[in-house]
């Protein structure tokens, strides 16, 4: 949408005057450009906590993950900002746009468990469906909603557990926005932000965490929706 030398300068000028940012990137090379001008810039000025972030981030390069894992761990920036449910709601059409090869290596979560990247899940909604247990499933499944390139186009190399998926989700996504000292965990002293399932998530089979319902939610400590 605009020039790398005009968005270099962007990520120069915020970084200089401590403003956190996200940068649309979702292909390859869109990733590599918006993690130097992060690297630069920071190094220019160097700053701790502006969590400088990856929105969508779908296909990091090698390069990307090294650079990614080397500012979350200098300067606490560097966070891609994710959505599962992408590999499920869109699966044919990435499928085709992305060939089999690359495929496999969209949204790799297990890489970043092993890198010991940080990053944050959730919905793209309206463009994706809101609910959360399709996020949470698909960072398990890797499974299209469509059989045009099979059941698995995306492979399993990059899935996670369902505890890494939560926490993606709840307290990891929380740090994301800033709010993890009063979200995203139950510990004392954080708002009671609680949802409760109609399942256990940790002991219910990967096939039916699509289907999971949410009985109640409360937010702040009061109950917000309650399922008849």
């Amino acid at each position: 949408m605009m020039g790398a030398d005009v968005y270099r300068r962007m990520v120069d000028l915020f970084t200089r005057e401590g403003v956190p940012i996200g940068t649309h990137a979702i292909g390859d090379r869109a990733i590599d450009t918006a993690v130097d001008a992060y690297a630069a810039a920071l190094k220019q000025w160097p700053k701790q906590g502006l969590r400088h972030s990856l929105i969508h981030a779908n296909l990091p390069t090698d390069h990307a993950l090294d650079v990614m894992a080397d500012l979350q761990k200098r300067y606490d920036s560097g966070y891609p900002e994710t959505q599962a449910e992408f590999l499920w709601f869109l699966g044919d059409a990435l499928a085709a746009g992305w060939g089999p090869e690359r495929s496999h290596k969209m949204m790799p979560y297990a890489t970043y468990v092993k890198r010991g990247i940080l990053f944050s899940d959730g919905s793209d909604y309206p463009v994706t469906p809101y609910a959360p247990r399709y996020g949470l499933w698909s960072s398990v499944a890797r499974e299209p909603d469509g059989d045009r390139f099979g059941k698995a186009p995306f492979g399993t190399a990059e899935a996670v557990d369902i505890r890494t998926a939560l926490k993606s989700h709840t307290i990891w996504a929380a740090r994301q926005l800033f709010l993890e000292k009063q979200t995203g965990s139950l510990e004392v002293g954080k708002l009671a932000d609680v949802a409760i399932w109609d399942r256990n998530p940790y002991a219910a089979p990967t096939a039916s965490l699509k289907d999971m319902r949410c009985l109640m939610t409360l937010f702040g400590g009061k109950v917000v929706f309650e399922r008849k």
